[in-house]
C-alpha cells in the first residue's frame, strides 16, 4: 500500500501510518489476513534424485554474500550449498 501510494499519487507515508489507517479501517480483513498460516504441502517423490529442491539466502547481500543450497526432495539429504559473491550475475544463477 505504501509503495502503492508513493507511485501512484507521489504521497510519501510512513509504512507505521499505513499499517494503522489499514486497521482502523478494517480490522476484521487485517485479521484474518495476519492469521494466515502457511499451510504445508505434502508431494509423493518415488526415489532419490527425482526432485531437487533449491533456495537461496539473500540476507548477507548487504555484505556481498549470497548462498544458495539444493537437497534431495526424497532423502533430504544436503547435496551441495554454493556460496557467491553475487546472485546479480546470469552466470552465477
Amino acid at each position: 500500500m505504501k509503495q502503492l501510494l508513493q507511485t501512484k499519487y507521489g504521497i510519501c507515508v510512513h509504512q507505521l501510518t499505513v499499517a494503522l489507517i489499514n486497521r482502523t479501517l478494517d480490522p476484521e480483513g487485517v485479521d484474518n489476513r495476519t492469521k494466515r498460516v502457511l499451510k504445508r504441502r505434502v508431494f509423493n517423490v518415488p526415489g532419490p534424485n527425482f526432485i531437487w529442491s533449491a533456495d537461496g539466502h539473500d540476507k548477507l547481500k548487504k555484505f556481498g554474500i549470497t548462498m544458495y543450497g539444493f537437497i534431495d526432495a526424497w532423502s533430504r539429504k544436503v547435496l551441495a550449498v554454493h556460496v557467491h559473491v553475487t546472485n546479480n550475475d546470469p552466470r552465477h544463477i
